[in-house]
């Protein structure tokens, strides 16, 4: 294929061009440009800023979910927090709290002067 001398060659420019095909103002263009562009960070802010909440959402529902498991299974882990639903009787939580924290501060004492080879200080 022969290109004539006279036969304009194809136009290259930067400009933009409407939907019928004319040429948009530089400034214009720049201005659909940084709408859309401003458009795509807000949309991404508003994104990041859902997974912050229901990141937080979901860790309030683990929370949830862990003290509800606990409050219905037996376990080391669940009679040994001091803070133990399966304890509760007849509303006397903190009794029941008090009473257990003396008898292991009583037994941890007995444990540390008995491995310590002295007697007992009851």
């Amino acid at each position: 294929v022969a290109i004539s001398e006279g036969a304009p060659g194809p136009r290259f420019s930067s400009a933009m061009l409407t939907g019928q095909g004319q040429e948009v103002e530089e400034w214009d263009a720049l201005n659909c440009f940084f709408r859309r562009f401003n458009k795509g960070v807000l949309d991404k802010a508003a994104i990041d800023k859902e997974r912050l909440r229901l990141e937080k959402e979901n860790a309030d529902l683990r929370s949830i979910l862990k003290q509800y498991l606990d409050g219905i299974s037996v376990n080391d882990d669940v009679m040994n927090n001091p803070i133990n639903p399966l304890m509760v009787v007849n509303n006397r939580l903190q009794i029941t709290l008090a009473e257990r924290t003396k008898a292991r501060g009583l037994a941890m004492a007995m444990r540390t002067t008995a491995a310590a080879g002295q007697p007992p200080q009851l």
